[in-house]
């Protein structure tokens, strides 16, 4: 028993010092035979305990003789293009303070940490596959056969890949980024459940730049948008680093990567060159950054430049103010973000070949000769009537002619023609000096009067119609309207000084009232309005008139349910007032 003993204390004291020799120098002799399972996320934990060793004093941690030691083995290839990842050593245990220390694959002592984790340097320590790693659990004082349990993870690595995405090359950089260009790093497969924030840092690398930024990111997402980051302009050269935050942690920055930036911002103009763009369409280029403008520039046959700025990638053709019909145009378009301003772009990017549009010849606008009460050809129409047609993109005149025509076939003009000139797709036949029980001719055109240049097209066929006969003056009430201007005199007089006086008759069919207003031969000029007032002052009645050169008399029509009284009525025309009186009786069964 006794020579057992002493063969037993033998083998230990040699044990220790060999391990006491090969711990102050690199290699380790004790080697363990088991392999702890290394895999990301949550651990597999290994029960253990704490045997009898060999102390040993590190930089940061000392450790006593009550030890355990583990293997761990990374077979396959990691994350990144490095090979590298970093480890997270986690040792559960409420019987001892444990302390952990780290062995590289040449069993060259790394790092290590008092406390019940250690998450390796992947920068300083990296983990290259396929090797073993060897681990050292000990504690802080004597705790021999002290119960624990060791579990290891591995934790992805962060590394900006090359070339710029959705680009599937290896080479995209070459020939620089643009901000609307997506940059990329490794993807992580098996931790992406791990990563609870990503951490992008640009790092300007030419002068001049706008200094470095970092865009902390929460997720795993591995592609990311460079117009996020605001350091970032055209001309400028960037080293970029992203590492991950994990388990609270940031992991550390894997190595970076140069990105070049474009020296300026370029597009495409996507409008097929060569095709006709009416003038209620656009022209468009290709999409870009947030933050951008375009501006266009058309060349015209004479050599003329047109420049217009827009957010957005399509132009409206309306909204070029001298764009005329019938022309040929050549369009550039250049981008101007951050403020740098790119070159001309035509429909192959920087300085290609303009695009080449057609615009329309000007429209034929037709009179309606639908039903009523647009119908105006070959039908009978009353003195108020309005003629209503339709919208034409670009025209920005419509301009109508107005002729008396015998009153039966073949309608031959008899006196000289009307012009009327509307900023709107409408006219009232009376701005055409059209009175009743008279035949007419009408024909419109188009007109473009935005440029130095203006625009006329052709008039529409013609198209004859009538205008009804005027209906019979309503009856006065002679005593009670004797009464009632005794009454108002002063008042009427007082609301007419320094205006010229006006004929006023009113005539009517049961319920409907029609004003008819003479000028006593002097003219009323357009775009005038009709004001009614009582003798309180009140306006009652308002009607905007459409007139023209020449017209001297215009009808409108009052509501039923005014009552019975005498009224003045204005006529109020650019610089010009013209004032009448008119009585007008109650309604009538």
């Amino acid at each position: 028993m006794n020579q057992m003993r002493f063969i037993f204390l033998l083998a230990m004291l040699i044990s220790v010092k060999a391990f006491s020799q090969a711990t102050s120098a690199t290699a380790i002799v004790l080697t363990p035979t088991a392999y702890l399972d290394a895999t990301p996320g949550v651990p597999t934990l290994t029960s253990s305990s704490l045997v009898l060793g060999t102390a040993q004093t590190f930089p940061s941690c000392v450790g006593s003789q009550s030890v355990a030691w583990f293997r761990v083995n990374i077979p396959v290839a990691g994350n990144s293009t490095l090979d590298t990842r970093s480890l997270k050593i986690t040792v559960n245990t409420s019987a001892f303070s444990p302390v952990i220390d780290f062995y590289d694959a040449s069993v060259t002592w790394k790092e290590c940490v008092t406390g019940g984790i250690l998450r390796t340097n992947p920068t300083t320590n990296p983990i290259i596959a396929p090797s073993d790693f060897y681990i050292r659990v000990s504690s802080t004082s004597i705790a021999t056969g002290a119960a624990f349990s060791i579990g290891v993870e591995t934790y992805p690595v962060a590394e900006v890949r090359s070339g710029y995405w959705p680009t599937a090359t290896t080479n995209g950089d070459t020939d620089g980024y643009n901000s609307c260009d997506q940059i990329r790093r490794n993807n992580v497969a098996n931790g992406n459940a791990l990563i609870q924030n990503q951490r992008w840092v640009f790092t300007p690398t030419t002068t001049p730049n706008n200094g470095s930024c970092t865009h902390i990111l929460a997720g795993s997402g591995g592609i990311q948008l460079i117009s996020n980051f605001p350091c970032v302009c055209y001309g400028i050269n960037f080293n970029v680093s992203v590492e991950f935050q994990v388990d609270g942690h940031w992991c550390g920055v894997a190595i970076t990567r140069p990105v070049n930036m474009q020296s300026a911002p370029t597009t495409t103009i996507t409008t097929p060159s060569g095709s006709t763009v009416p003038l209620g369409n656009t022209v468009s280029v290709a999409s870009f950054c947030p933050g951008a403008s375009v501006e266009w520039e058309f060349l015209t046959q004479n050599g003329t430049y047109l420049y217009i700025t827009t957010p957005g990638t399509a132009l409206p053709l309306s909204a070029v103010s001298c764009i005329q019909f019938n022309r040929i145009y050549q369009l550039r378009a250049r981008l101007t973000e951050c403020g740098i301003t790119g070159p001309w772009c035509g429909v192959a990017g920087a300085n290609s070949n303009p695009c080449v549009i057609f615009t329309p010849p000007m429209p034929t606008i037709p009179v309606p000769n639908g039903p009523a009460p647009n119908d105006f050809c070959f039908s009978q129409v009353a003195t108020n009537a309005f003629i209503d047609v339709d919208f034409y993109a670009g025209v920005t005149q419509y301009i109508f002619q107005f002729t008396r025509v015998n009153n039966a076939a073949p309608f031959t003009p008899i006196a000289t023609p009307t012009i009327v000139f509307s900023n709107t797709s409408g006219c009232l036949i009376s701005a055409g000096q059209c009175v009743a029980n008279r035949t007419y001719r009408v024909g419109i055109k188009p007109g473009l009067n935005t440029c130095n240049s203006p625009q006329q097209g052709d008039y529409s066929p013609w198209c004859y119609f009538s205008v009804a006969p005027a209906p019979a003056p309503i009856q006065a009430m002679p005593t009670m309207m004797d009464e009632l201007e005794k009454t108002s005199e002063e008042i009427i007089k007082s609301s007419l000084v320094g205006e010229d006086y006006l004929d006023i008759e009113l005539y009517g069919y049961g319920e409907q009232k029609i004003l008819n207003i003479s000028t006593n031969g002097q003219e009323v000029l357009r775009n005038g309005d009709v004001i009614l007032y009582d003798l309180n002052g009140r306006e009652v009645f308002q009607q905007t008139m459409y007139g023209a050169t020449g017209v001297t008399m215009i009808q409108l029509e009052l509501p039923s349910d005014l009552p019975t009284g005498i009224y003045i009525a204005r006529v109020k025309s650019d610089s010009r007032v013209q004032s009448g009186k008119i009585f007008i009786p109650g309604s009538t069964n």
